[in-house]
């Protein structure tokens, strides 16, 4: 199964101050949202999304579906936000089905043999573009996963990217993409529900140490 998405959050010209700016606290936040005013209510703020599934009746993994997926995704191009350029956007994309095979070969190239399926995870983590703070999150990253019992940092995998097609802005703010392989050991690798937990958990707590190292 893939689903797709476009985003697209509705624009409104309202007065505010950089005063009242302030005093929300979070004014260069992409969810921040000005006060109630004239009939305006924040209340009533909704992303306006266009969404597309599309599966295989029988349960069978293709390729097809994938590039089904990708149709859908142009089409619902006009579903997008843009800014001042037509080649920087909120982001879509696609969400599917783990690609086993895919990634045994991906990951046989690097030496590293995956587990059985339903048994790993694969992650894809947003690093900075900086190798030192790269490096540094990474080490943030493995060292979180070492501390969740049942969890085993195996290996990381740079994804191949074409930022040729990224307008200015978007590519100012391009990060570097990464992708991490977790085993699971013990109760963990034949449950799937308390593994999915754990790696809830992994992401989480992760994404908390690396923001507040960020911080110091």
């Amino acid at each position: 199964v893939s689903f797709v998405r476009a985003s697209h959050r509705p624009l409104h010209k309202m007065e505010i101050t950089c005063k009242e700016a302030n005093v929300a606290g979070n004014a260069n936040s992409f969810d921040w949202f000005p006060a109630e005013q004239g009939l305006y209510n924040p209340k009533h703020e909704k992303d306006s999304c266009g969404v597309g599934m599309i599966a295989d009746l029988a349960g069978a993994a293709s390729r097809s579906i994938v590039e089904s997926a990708l149709l859908i995704l142009e089409n619902l191009d006009h579903r997008g936000a843009r800014g001042c350029e037509v080649d920087t956007g909120d982001g879509a994309g696609i969400l599917c089905a783990m690609p086993d095979s895919f990634m045994r070969r991906k990951f046989q190239e690097l030496g590293v043999e995956l587990p059985p399926q339903k048994s790993y995870a694969i992650g894809n983590v947003f690093l900075p573009r900086v190798e030192a703070r790269r490096a540094e999150g990474k080490r943030i990253f493995e060292s979180t996963c070492a501390s969740i019992p049942g969890l085993r940092f195996v290996a990381w995998r740079e994804v191949p990217v074409c930022s040729d097609c990224l307008g200015k802005t978007a590519r100012s703010f391009e990060p570097a993409i990464e992708q991490c392989l977790v085993v699971a050991s013990g109760p963990l690798a034949t449950d799937a529900r308390r593994l999915e937990a754990a790696l809830f958990v992994l992401r989480k707590k992760a994404a908390k140490a690396a923001s507040e190292a960020a911080d110091t």
